[in-house]
This record gives C-alpha cells, structure tokens and sequence, in this order.
C-alpha cells in the first residue's frame, strides 16, 4: 500500500470520527423541554400537565429544565391497573452531547436525544425506586417554542414546593422558616411571592432583649442578646410589649444580669 493510499484512509477515518463526534453535540436549548411519551400521541390523549408537586391520574411526563447551567430532568409517570405512580428526578451533568447516562443511587438510565425525540431505557430497574419502569420514546411537546436561555430560571416550570424548598431557609431557632438570604436563591424568592405562595414563612418582628452583667462595662465579652422564643409577631406594637415583658422577667430567670436595651428585628 502506497504512502498516498495511507494518507487517503487516514483523512477519511479522521472525518468520519469528527462526524459522528459533531453529530453528537447539543445545546442547553436542545434538552429543555415538555415531553410525553409517543403512545400518547398515538392515542390523541396529550394533555398539558399543571406541575402539582403531587402525582395524578393520567400523569405522563418527562420535563427537563434549565436554572444556573444545570439542566434537571423530572419524570412523572402513572399506571391505571394497578393504580400506581413512578417518578425519576436527576441532573444531566454533561448537557452538550446528545447521549447521557445517569445514576441515582444506583438506578441507571440511558438518555438519548434526537431532537425533538427523547429515547429513555433504564438499565437497572432492580435499583430504582420508581415502581414503574419508564423506559419508552418520548416526543418533545408540540407547543413547546420557547428557549430556554442558559443561565436563566425556566420559570413556571417547578413546582410550588420546590419553589419553596430554594426560596426558604431556617430561622436562628432552627424551627421556623425565613426567605433565603443567598443571593444566587433570590430569583426563587421573587418567583414564591410572584406566585403569592407563604411557603410557611412567619413574617412579623421578633423581640432581641440587649443585657449585660451587673457593674461591668458594655463590652462583648459582658453582654449577650437574648432572643425571644415566641412570635414573631405580627405588629411592631406587640413585638414592643413583648419586649417589656422580657425586661421585667429578666431579674427573676438571670439575676446575674441587667437590660441595656431592646430591638425589634423585622423577619
């Protein structure tokens, strides 16, 4: 074989390999989407889900949306007879090639994207959770125009305690439930309100009584804020109130002790 021969073969395996490399590549945009499974196209039974955080009867779905350059996929399946209800929630960590295996725990499944066509097959039913097995081809919905830009929110699409799960964190009682202060979270808080959603948020004022030890200076080392267990409340009036109540008791529980003043922090 002649070294011109060689050199032939070798630059058509090379396009060959960059081919099917390239035909491989996709886009945040390409995955994001609402998908239902090809039979219920063949049975004209689509029906546009309302994304409750609760299964229903007649729920089939897969939805992949994008927020921060994560793109999450959600499953939502049903079965009539018996009555039962699947789901798989994972993230596909490398969102520019068209074949993606993921892992939960075990549980694997097979992703293949021929846009507008979504082919899923698990490989290891043994060790999922989902009662029902969702393997299938599933259709990119029809109506589903709207790109998803990368890096933004894929508003509309989460359900509402998810909203609520990013929007919220605890409070300093590690009890009740405050809007997050991280800032990459903030959009989840404008989407929860947007929606006028509490998320079991207590808003009110919470009553912080400043005392320090008898006869020493008003130092860090002397003085500590003590933190009303109650409330909040919903008034400044009666966070005030309260906040008289602990200055009169503070005598009775730490005798050591002396009020220096009190505030009334806006939760």
């Amino acid at each position: 074989m002649n070294n011109k021969l060689i050199k032939i073969i070798l630059f058509l395996s090379l396009i060959f390999i960059y081919s099917s490399a390239y035909s491989n590549k996709v886009d945040y945009e390409d995955w994001s989407g609402l998908y239902f499974p090809k039979w219920m196209y063949d049975t004209n039974q689509i029906k546009y889900p309302n994304f409750k955080h609760f299964f229903e009867p007649n729920t089939n779905y897969i939805l992949i949306s994008n927020w921060k350059d994560k793109l999450i996929l959600q499953s939502r399946l049903s079965s009539k007879k018996p009555l039962r209800f699947g789901y798989f929630d994972s993230e596909i960590k490398n969102p520019f090639n068209s074949k993606q295996m993921i892992d939960e725990a075990g549980c694997k499944i097979e992703l293949n994207l021929k846009d507008p066509k979504l082919l899923v097959k698990m490989k290891s039913t043994d060790k999922c959770i989902t009662p029902i097995n969702i393997s299938g081809e599933y259709i990119k919905y029809d109506h589903e125009k709207e790109k998803i830009k990368k890096g933004e929110l894929f508003l509309g699409k989460f359900y509402n305690q998810d909203i609520c799960d990013k929007a919220t964190q605890l409070q300093w009682n590690n009890k009740d439930l405050e809007w997050s202060k991280d800032g990459d979270l903030i959009e989840f808080v404008d989407e929860a309100k947007r929606r006028k959603l509490n998320c079991d948020v207590k808003e009110g004022y919470t009553s912080v009584v400043f005392s320090c030890l008898n006869g020493y200076p008003k130092k860090p080392e002397n003085c500590e804020n003590l933190r009303d267990v109650r409330g909040p409340y919903p008034t400044l009036t009666k966070c005030i109130k309260r906040s008289e109540e602990i200055i009169k008791e503070i005598p009775k529980y730490r005798p050591y002790m002396e009020p220096r003043g009190f505030r009334c922090e806006k939760m």
